[in-house]
């Protein structure tokens, strides 16, 4: 940890334990309990500031928060009137659950005045900057960092976060050439998207190698009611063994709506689940719409659209949508749809009369994914100051494991010579 860092951390953490001692110091004395002190630090004591009434404030030589002592303690102090042991029960939970309230409060306060003074980034809006790079991914092993500007893709110039992720989400298994800028310097990285893949309302990730491995399983999805589990491994599916994502992607496609039966391994047994796959996305009115749940994960159309992302379509055309296959069935031949909408943050439901474009529908959705975030718009100063000082620590941790992990075989061959 840098020197900068040490002095950050020991400030924050300082008013962290200062504002929660604070909590227990307010509690006691309007509790009528005896504060001797209210200590800022640990340690010995270095000065006196002043003090008032029954109560020292003072400094001590360790910056790591503060404490309170308050009168009577200790067991068998109960004979001490205006102590804590001689209170009713009632009045110690309340100087005891005072500290952690203040914390909380102070949590909210933080978070209030972020809003005031930054801001609350958009998350629908990236730059093509890189804000944290994920551990033993694609991203790691070809040297990407934290702070790391992506100029171009395949020659292909990108200006913002939303432009540089499509274009990797639409290459998976294929070789992008990155086009970098760190500090003042550029180069070049070449990088392989790995696959990822939604199938049975399940992510299939080959993010670890050539075996999909189930990442997140909703409760309500195809793939929890078959029996689906996070961390279960594909080996076979419809009796095809499955190495590498363009293998599944192909077997998804060619069994398309009928049933398909997966072995998967889980804790070193295997495992047979069958399931029907139902629509996974619609696009409609110019929205990727992802089930289960009609959320809108993508804007097809990104100019002039009154959808925004994150928003949930509860009917069309009157007709309550509770699956891709209910929406299909609402806007057949028609000129225009009348959506409602679910947005947060906003009280009532959104009705909008659209045009329903191009309507198309899938049962799963393949992506390529390197292994970054990319950075939010409106956090450039504030991440500069804090986060991405914090994620290039990281980084620089990520790269240790990393070369730890790659000197291990070596080091049991020799072990064992």
């Amino acid at each position: 940890m840098s020197p900068e860092s040490l002095v950050v951390f020991l400030l924050i953490l300082g008013v962290l334990v200062a504002f929660h001692e604070f909590g227990h110091f307010i509690a006691a004395k309007l509790s009528g309990m005896r504060v001797e002190e209210f200590a800022f630090g640990f340690g010995p004591r270095l000065l006196r500031l002043f003090k008032r009434r029954d109560t020292e404030y003072t400094v001590h030589a360790f910056p790591l928060g503060g404490f309170v002592k308050i009168t009577g303690m200790e067991p068998g102090e109960e004979h001490i009137p205006d102590g804590f042991q001689a209170q009713s029960l009632w009045k110690r939970a309340l100087v005891i659950f005072a500290g952690p309230l203040f914390s909380f409060i102070l949590a909210v306060l933080l978070f209030q005045l972020i809003g005031v003074v930054w801001g609350f980034h958009d998350g629908s809006k990236t730059l093509n900057k890189v804000l944290m790079v994920s551990p033993r991914t694609v991203a790691a092993r070809i040297g990407l960092r934290a702070g790391d500007e992506i100029l171009k893709i395949n020659d292909r110039r990108v200006t913002d976060g939303s432009q540089m992720i499509d274009i990797i989400h639409a290459s998976p298994g294929k070789e992008v050439t990155l086009l970098v800028k760190r500090d003042s310097r550029e180069f070049t990285l070449s990088a392989v998207p790995r696959w990822s893949i939604d199938y049975l309302g399940a992510n299939w990730s080959f993010m670890q190698g050539d075996r999909a491995e189930v990442k997140t399983v909703p409760e309500e999805s195809t793939a929890a009611k078959a029996g689906v589990k996070a961390k279960d491994v594909l080996l076979t599916f419809n009796g095809k063994p499955i190495i590498g994502g363009q293998a599944f992607d192909e077997a998804i496609r060619q069994n398309g709506t009928n049933e398909a039966t997966l072995v998967l391994t889980r804790d070193g047994l295997r495992v047979t689940v069958r399931a029907t796959p139902s629509i996974r996305t619609v696009d409609l009115a110019g929205v990727r719409w992802y089930f289960p749940g009609a959320f809108a994960g993508d804007l097809l159309d990104k100019k002039g659209s009154r959808i925004k992302l994150g928003d949930r379509l509860l009917e069309v055309n009157g007709r309550k949508v509770t699956s891709g296959e209910r929406l299909l069935d609402a806007v057949r031949a028609t000129e225009r749809v009348a959506l409602k909408i679910e947005r947060h943050n906003v009280e009532k439901p959104i009705r909008l009369s659209v045009a329903p474009g191009k309507v198309d529908s899938a049962i799963s959705e393949s992506m390529g994914l390197v292994g970054f975030t990319p950075q939010f718009a409106g956090l450039e100063q504030l991440e500069a100051d804090t986060h991405l000082h914090v994620h290039k620590e990281n980084n620089r941790l990520f790269g240790l494991v990393d070369e730890l992990e790659a000197a291990l075989p070596s080091a049991e061959a020799a072990v064992t010579r």
